[in-house]
């Protein structure tokens, strides 16, 4: 399984629940300190995006067969070389655009590696609205691995309320691992 922003609030409980399903974990980062914090959280593989070609490390890593998962919170032009990095019957799952939408050129990629059957799946927290039975099953088995610490939350640090505005400065400086709690 291939993480962007694996460092990252979201991208950390994702490398968890990964590890909890026994999968292997490639996890994706900008900074040294940032690979490694996701090698420390148990992740096989770090990548560094700014020094690193993603694309080929995760096929060097993989033995070019690529990654059955990729979950991808960045969109944007980037978007497209994810068939590049999927294995056969691999899933890219969007769930956020942090470069914005995915271009459309990722059609002409995917045709591009038809091959190996890729599918995308965009997703967002809304697509349980019309199910909160399963919105709650899944709630509970997550605060059941809280509990019994199979789920450990990397906390980068906790701020007060009024110092909300330093916490987004930290945040967009990149220098965040983890989550940023506030409290009121």
């Amino acid at each position: 399984m291939l993480i962007y922003t694996a460092a990252g609030g979201v991208g950390s409980a994702a490398v968890n629940l990964a590890l909890i399903a026994g999968m292997k974990v490639i996890g994706v980062a900008g900074s040294e300190p940032k690979r490694r914090a996701i090698v420390a959280m148990g992740a096989q593989h770090a990548i560094g995006y700014r020094s690193e070609d993603v694309v080929g490390r995760v096929n060097e890593i993989t033995g070019d067969r690529g990654v059955d998962l990729i979950l991808d919170p960045i969109g944007g032009n980037a978007f497209a070389r994810n068939f590049a990095m999927t294995a056969p019957l691999g899933m890219v799952i969007s769930y956020g655009r942090l470069d914005g939408p995915p271009d459309l050129n990722f059609l002409s990629s995917m045709r591009a590696h038809s091959a190996k059957s890729p599918a995308v799946r965009f997703f967002t927290i809304h697509s349980f609205d019309d199910r909160p039975d399963t919105r709650a099953a899944t709630m509970r088995a997550l605060l059941d691995h809280l509990a019994d610490g199979k789920i450990r939350p990397l906390i980068h640090d906790r701020l007060p309320l009024a110092e909300a505005a330093r916490a987004h400065e930290l945040l967009e400086s990149g220098a965040v691992i983890g989550k940023m709690l506030l409290k009121p």
